[in-house]
Formats: structure tokens, sequence, C-alpha cells
């Protein structure tokens, strides 16, 4: 364990801080043989649905696409699918090309309430399309789903969003 003395001087709260705070210094993720003990996610057949996440949210998803010939990611005016055969991305009514780095595919996706976006691979490729914020309606299911073999789920983030947005005014 490290230490670290704060001193009053630097910051008005630190006079409330004045004791040694312990700080992790070393993590160590325990592993048997090698392997993490929690293993990434790898379905098939049935869709993973995650039922009630916000229709405005963060979404950061890694996967091995495996032997699947399409993934396909959908909720409130989100429709993403990553196609095997052609290394594409179709998002709404775009199509951009996005080829596994090191045998993944990395999306990274805002829903805000006037527009999607979707990243891929660290920045490879943007796009941007306009949201209809009348058919929002606070929560809706977020569903990825795998066809024609197995995909392999390294990561899975979300985060809700605060929209800039004032609230619509009820009449």
């Amino acid at each position: 364990m490290g230490q670290i003395t704060t001193d009053p001087s630097l910051h008005p709260l630190a006079e409330t801080l004045s004791e040694e705070i312990q700080l992790a210094t070393q993590l160590k993720l325990p592993t048997a043989d090698g392997i993490c003990r929690l293993p990434a996610l790898a379905f098939r057949g049935k869709p993973l649905i995650l039922p009630n996440v916000p229709d405005v949210m963060e979404l950061d998803i890694e996967f091995d696409p495996g032997t699947a010939a399409q993934v396909t990611i959908t909720a409130n005016q989100l429709n993403l699918k990553w196609k095997a055969a052609t290394n594409d991305l179709e998002f709404n009514s775009s199509t951009v090309p996005v080829v596994p780095k090191d045998g993944r595919v990395r999306l990274h996706v805002l829903l805000d309430v006037p527009s999607l976006e979707v990243v891929s691979n660290g920045g490879e490729y943007y796009t941007f399309e306009p949201r209809d914020f009348k058919k929002l309606d606070g929560k809706s299911p977020l569903k990825i789903a795998a066809e024609g073999g197995a995909v392999t789920l390294h990561s899975l983030n979300v985060y809700p969003l605060k929209s800039i947005q004032p609230p619509a005014i009820q009449e």
C-alpha cells in the first residue's frame, strides 16, 4: 500500500482530509492456469436481451464475431448489423466498412435525444444520423443477437446519459 499525505494549503477541502490516505499501488487479476476466472460471454441462438436500458445512453461493446454470419444490436431507433461476409456495419440507413482488429469489433454508440452516433474500432469510422425524439419513451430493450454461428461478447458497457435538451412540455 502506498501512502499520500494531504497538504491543507493545496486545497480548502484538504483540511478535512489531513490524515494519511491509503492507496492500493498494485492490482492483481486472479487467474487459474493463466485464464481469467470470469470468461467472456459466448452465445448462439437465443439473443442477449437487456430489458430496460435508457433511450438516451452511451453503449460500448466489443465482440469476437467467431463463426457468426451477422451480429445485430437493436434498441429504440437503433439498428446495427455487422456482416461477416462483407465486413460491413449497417447503421439504420448508412453502411461503413468495419474489419475486425485483432479478431474483435469494437463499437462506441451514443444515443442522444436528437441523434445517433457510432464510432467503430477506436475511431476508424464515424457515422451520424438524426433521431426522432418524439418516439422516445424512457426505456426500451437492448438486444444483441448472432446469426449463423456463435459470437463472443468481450465487453458491454451501458451508461445512461443526461441530455442537454429540456424535457418536453406535455399538453
